[in-house]
């Protein structure tokens, strides 16, 4: 495959020699939650790098000023999440369904999807070649990045590792050589599943819970993408999605990430 179709597949970052790197959850387009994390933790624009875990966009009302950050900021770096595909898939979808494959989604079903996950802001810009500039920016943001720290390498993937990975470097593979794991990596909530109801909000009982599973060559994994309280761990895996409802967002130094998590057990 070609190299710069790799890259914007996954990103290897080199480790930050000058500050620190931070890592944060889903923004969802709140502009004024980011700035408040940045804030708390005394960023420092000219030697500390931001990551984000994807889906930017959608829900809050600054989902362009994020946007226009990301390409503005070069500390600023993100992986791609399902809110910034379903935006790509307005454009590269079919504009109609083919002769006899009534199964494949079109431009149409992909437009319905994002404004109803919060993409009307969209629809409401006037110009198309900012629309057009917004898909083309977007459609390079990688699925995955390695970065580089003092402990050695997180993979950042926005939503999970599927479960028949054992190693990050398997993973990229599967990633970069096969769709459906993009599509896993976006879009899948079984990892996290194995340790936490989703529908209850908190850690399932120890008997229910699967065998803690960690993933190869990596120190962590860190994703967003499921809706937590607090955020979740699972082996060396991480979620740190805490922004719905209104709640602080998660930012945390990148070193710093395996230090994080207490394990609260739902009760029946």
């Amino acid at each position: 495959m070609d190299n710069q179709v790799n890259i914007s597949i996954h990103q290897k970052i080199n480790k930050n020699r000058m500050g620190r790197d931070f890592i944060i959850g889903d923004i969802h387009g709140h502009k004024k939650r980011l700035f408040k994390a940045l804030e708390s933790v005394n960023f420092d624009e000219s030697k500390d790098r931001l990551f984000a875990l994807g889906d930017l966009i959608d829900r809050g009302k600054n989902s362009l000023a994020v946007l226009t950050m990301l390409y503005e900021k070069p500390w600023f770096y993100s992986i791609r999440g399902n809110h910034e595909q379903m935006l790509i898939e307005r454009f590269d979808l079919p504009f109609a369904k083919p002769l006899y494959m009534s199964a494949v989604r079109t431009q149409s079903d992909a437009i319905k999807d994002h404004r109803n996950n919060g993409g009307k802001w969209f629809d409401k810009l006037s110009s198309e070649v900012a629309k057009q500039r917004i898909h083309q920016n977007l459609s390079q943001l990688p699925y995955a990045i390695t970065l580089e720290t003092e402990l050695g390498e997180i993979g950042l993937v926005h939503a999970e590792v599927p479960g028949r990975f054992d190693s990050w470097a398997a993973f990229i593979d599967g990633l970069i050589q096969n769709k459906k794991v993009q599509e896993e990596a976006i879009w899948n909530r079984l990892a996290i599943e194995s340790v936490w109801s989703v529908e209850r909000d908190c850690y399932w009982v120890p008997e229910f819970q699967d065998e803690p599973k960690f993933v190869k060559e990596v120190i962590a994994t860190v994703h967003g993408h499921t809706p937590v309280k607090t955020p979740v761990i699972w082996g060396n895996q991480v979620w740190i999605d805490t922004g719905h409802l209104g709640e602080a967002l998660t930012i945390v130094q990148a070193e710093d990430i395996l230090g994080l998590f207490n394990n609260e057990n739902c009760t029946y």
